[in-house]
């Protein structure tokens, strides 16, 4: 119980630093957005009409599950990232040769020259590539070169399993299904599984998790070498991860943009 009243404390102060980089100037991709011209576009974002639409049949289904019960929130959400796919951040150097209308801000990485924070729905990973859907189309990137996202390797039974995670999400617990990491929108708290190739996978917070909140930083394991793209992640950090297959934790290893 400690560990789950450490969690919401440490969202507290997350919060609070978000509110700060909203003072200072500093672009947040998921914030809630009413100063846009276009409603559902992020502030400060450049941003169409298109995208704008989609991010806001997105946030208007967020909050009319607010005091829906699990069951029904798995049901919608699900639903929903089935059809629409799921919408991420991501790091796109190449913003302007594209079909697909994007949600973009400026990173605050003073190393991003060309370098731009990016949203779109995924759809599915296939191998090196990303799949997003936009007005029932579809549209594929390679990723590493096109569409950056943030480098996560497991260290499990002596291999190192290589995940690529949206822009700043925090990896919670590891199984044979993929990474899961905690996402709080619109009130609404609920976990993202993301597979090595595949679709993601969303249900519902469930209260039940905290064992999975006991991550250590710790120093790199041998295997688990530096390969994140130095243009756009500038260093990596190694943390210990709940595995639910092995019941215990593992090494994972994690990109840094800045």
């Amino acid at each position: 119980m400690k560990k789950f009243c450490y969690y919401f404390l440490m969202r507290i102060v997350f919060s609070a630093l978000f509110c700060l980089k909203l003072f200072a100037g500093t672009p947040i991709a998921d914030f809630d957005e009413l100063d846009h011209m276009i409603k559902g576009c992020p502030i400060n974002s450049n941003c169409s009409e298109l995208p704008g639409k989609e991010r806001l049949n997105w946030l208007n289904l967020l909050r009319s599950l607010q005091d829906k019960d699990v069951r029904t929130k798995n049901l919608h959400l699900k639903s929903f990232v089935a059809t629409h796919g799921l919408y991420i951040n991501f790091f796109s150097t190449n913003f302007l040769q594209t079909d697909l209308q994007l949600i973009l801000n400026s990173s605050n990485c003073q190393h991003h020259k060309d370098t731009h924070l990016a949203g779109a729905f995924l759809k599915s990973f296939a191998k090196n590539k990303l799949s997003f859907i936009q007005n029932e189309k579809n549209f594929t990137f390679a990723y590493g070169q096109e569409i950056f996202l943030r480098p996560v390797h497991i260290l499990k039974k002596g291999k190192v399993l290589n995940y690529s995670l949206p822009i700043y999400e925090q990896p919670l617990y590891h199984s044979s299904k993929g990474i899961t990491y905690l996402k709080d929108e619109e009130g609404i708290f609920f976990y993202v599984t993301i597979p090595q190739k595949g679709t993601p996978s969303i249900r519902s917070f469930d209260h039940q998790d905290e064992k999975w909140l006991n991550q250590e930083e710790v120093e790199c394991p041998k295997e688990l070498k530096e390969n994140a793209d130095q243009k756009v992640f500038k260093s990596s950090f190694c943390k210990t991860i709940y595995d639910l297959d092995e019941q215990r934790t593992v090494f994972m290893r994690i990109g840094h943009s800045c």
